[in-house]
């Protein structure tokens, strides 16, 4: 008996060997066994039996280095781990670390592949995903039978895998290698090519996403270009409530305006960005971040010179100062922000210092106060007005307004006044269908019928809406949770209320707006009833 072993990929380079063992496999005379990378625990094993360490610590942290290195590949794992035990320092580049002797196997991989597969490989590599045949061939600008027989030539090497329709190098360490061999000006000029590939199939394929033709200017210092699509991804990702996603791609874009000269332009086009970088960050509930970024909003618009810009900035402050629980600060901030936004005509900083005059007044239980000024936010916005959302992603203050007037009333006892009121706002937001709005308006429905003592209508209206707030933890899930708690333990439900009032987690304010720290021990109790 005769064992052998061969790679796949290097039969191609061997015919005369590749003829012998089909002849011998025709004749009955071959088995094959295809040797498959190593699984997540066997790797773990081979980890614990070449390195040889006591600390279970140091042990566990290695072993998941290299099973994120290797992905199995016995080769690269071993290679890992004695590097690691040589304390040799490996190359990382741009990506993973990888063991140098690795580097060096792949290389010379790469180096038996003809020069229009070598390029077709470095492309592929600044793509950095999976791609589909069109983008790579528009990529390189080669011919499509050319491109072709790169792709069979980089498959049946084994650095290409197909995936379907699409492709992608077989491990991400052989596309490390590839990239890291590029020099700086041929990668930014890869990826201005993949950038503008990208930006050529959008129209035709909705899948080509914004922010990876926005990364790929960015990695070209095609600043511009960068700035307007990573802005388009953050905006997307936004409103399908991606917020921690749309806040990195906000402040991406960001840097990459500060690589633009200066001029009042860039200042204005930094204060809008920044605008919607906070709307992104307030389901988060990342205050301080708000705050500096408000801070630097105002700085913009001063230099600007625009009082409008600076209306805008000041009004945003007001909803921060009042989670903050800084509410004096909060309601200076919005009759600045109400006397600027006359000034400068703005209909929609107007009503929105209305509503967030009227939530801090809430939160002080100044409630006749609040009716005084919430309910200007939205008589001044009659018919169509009331659906207007003034191109931002933010709460219709149609709704946001009648939300604080009507709690109010409640709480001075004016409940047929209140139960309008709040139906008024779910009509609103049953037409407009934002989440904010469905989730508000039922909060001030379920608060004013608490304050009444209607428990189960409380829990009728708040229970449809806590799976809505899943994702908006900071902003909504501790008003729910607290009324709906309050809700079952007046109606005698002990083990429903349980869970809702002591879930630590979710606690950063309660029904009445008083703000806690997010590390706060213990849970406010439950809220005043009549």
């Amino acid at each position: 008996m005769i064992l052998v072993t061969a790679r796949e990929e290097e039969m191609s380079e061997a015919p005369t060997l590749r003829q012998a063992m089909d002849d011998l496999q025709r004749d009955g005379r071959l088995a094959t066994l295809a040797l498959r990378p190593l699984s997540r625990p066997d790797t773990l094993a081979l980890v614990r039996a070449l390195a040889r360490l006591s600390d279970e610590g140091a042990l566990a942290r290695l072993a998941e280095q290299v099973w994120a290195v290797s992905e199995g590949n016995p080769f690269v794992a071993v290679e890992t781990v004695r590097a690691h035990a040589e304390d040799v320092e490996v190359g990382s580049g741009s990506g993973l670390a990888l063991p140098e002797r690795v580097r060096e196997i792949v290389s010379r991989r790469l180096e038996r592949l003809s020069e229009a597969t070598r390029f077709l490989a470095a492309v592929a590599a600044i793509i950095g995903r999976e791609f589909d045949f069109n983008l790579l061939q528009r990529s390189t600008g080669l011919g499509a039978d050319e491109t072709a027989a790169g792709v069979e030539e980089l498959v049946r090497r084994g650095l290409l895998q197909g995936r379907g329709e699409r492709f992608d190098f077989t491990h991400d360490w052989i596309r490390e290698v590839v990239s890291s061999r590029l020099l700086a000006p041929r990668r930014k000029l890869l990826h201005l090519r993949v950038a503008e590939a990208l930006e050529v199939a959008r129209p035709q394929n909705p899948e080509v996403e914004a922010l990876a033709i926005g990364l790929h200017y960015q990695a070209a210092e095609v600043w511009d270009k960068a700035v307007e699509y990573l802005r388009q991804a953050s905006k997307r990702a936004l409103q399908r409530g991606a917020y921690r996603e749309s806040a990195s791609s906000f402040e991406t874009a960001l840097a990459a305006l500060g690589r633009l000269p200066e001029s009042s332009a860039r200042t204005a086009r930094a204060f809008d960005i920044m605008g919607e970088l906070r709307s992104a960050l307030i389901p988060l509930g990342d205050l301080s971040r708000q705050m500096n970024t408000i801070s630097e909003m105002v700085a913009l618009a001063d230099a600007l010179g625009d009082r409008g810009r600076l209306a805008k900035a000041v009004v945003m402050s007001v909803y921060t100062l009042a989670a903050l629980g800084d509410y004096a600060g909060a309601i200076a901030a919005a009759k600045r922000g109400r006397v600027l936004a006359t000034e400068s005509g703005d209909l929609d900083a107007q009503v929105t210092s209305d509503a967030m005059l009227g939530r801090a007044y809430y939160a002080l239980g100044q409630y006749p106060q609040v009716i005084a000024v919430a309910t200007q936010a939205f008589t001044a916005l009659p018919g169509k007005l009331a659906y207007d959302h003034f191109g931002r992603t933010s709460m219709l203050q149609s709704v946001g307004g009648r939300v604080w007037v009507a709690m109010s009333l409640a709480e001075r006892g004016r409940f047929p006044e209140a139960t309008a009121l709040a139906e008024e706002a779910m009509q609103i937001a049953e037409v407009d269908q934002g989440k904010h709005e469905r989730v508000w308006s039922r909060v001030a429905a379920g608060r004013v019928a608490l304050v009444q003592g209607e428990v189960e209508r409380t829990v009728g209206l708040l229970e449809p809406i806590l799976p809505l707030a899943q994702d908006n933890v900071d902003v909504y899930i501790s008003r729910i949770a607290s009324m709906l708690g309050a809700a079952h333990l007046l109606a005698g439900r002990k083990i429903e209320a349980l869970p809702l009032l002591v879930t630590r987690s979710y606690w950063r304010c309660w029904p009445r707006g008083t703000f806690a720290p997010s590390d706060a021990t213990q849970p406010p109790g439950p809220p005043a009833r009549r």
